[in-house]
């Protein structure tokens, strides 16, 4: 459990925010996927920025950047119900690859504006992609 939260955590700063630019590989065996527009999100902590661009990262080889935003494009225009146990909004996003458990945090506007997907009990060299929003504010 510990290693899902520190590469939810890594990968979370390498994604969001300008800085990500900087980063063009941000762990060894990771793709970070050009940026794309999406759904538009709300941060759920004041200010609440918002934006539409979202970028995905990808690790080992079972995804392509192409078949991992696909995905992201689906959850990101999804309203998914909170189920945090900690108090922090997140929950289950729904529709992910066969055999992944896909999880995010939820926009002020509901929708699974950031998160990952991967094996239900993961190893350092499981394959997984995360994705969260890019660049906007």
């Amino acid at each position: 459990m510990r290693w899902k939260v520190a590469v939810v955590a890594i990968t979370a700063m390498c994604v969001v925010g300008p800085a990500a630019a900087s980063h063009p590989g941000a762990l060894p065996g990771t793709t970070v996927c050009d940026p794309f527009v999406g759904a538009t999100w709300v941060n759920p902590y004041p200010p609440n920025e918002k934006g539409k661009h979202f970028q995905v990262i990808v690790s080992g080889k079972a995804f392509t950047c192409k078949v991992a935003d696909a995905y992201v494009k689906k959850f990101v225009a999804l309203k998914i119900k909170n189920t945090a146990k900690f108090g922090m909004p997140d929950g289950t996003v729904p529709g992910g690859p066969k055999g992944y458990d896909c999880t995010s945090g939820i926009s002020h506007n509901g929708t699974a504006y950031q998160g990952h997907c991967m094996v239900p009990k993961p190893t350092p060299d499981s394959p997984w992609f995360s994705w969260g929003p890019y660049n906007d504010s």
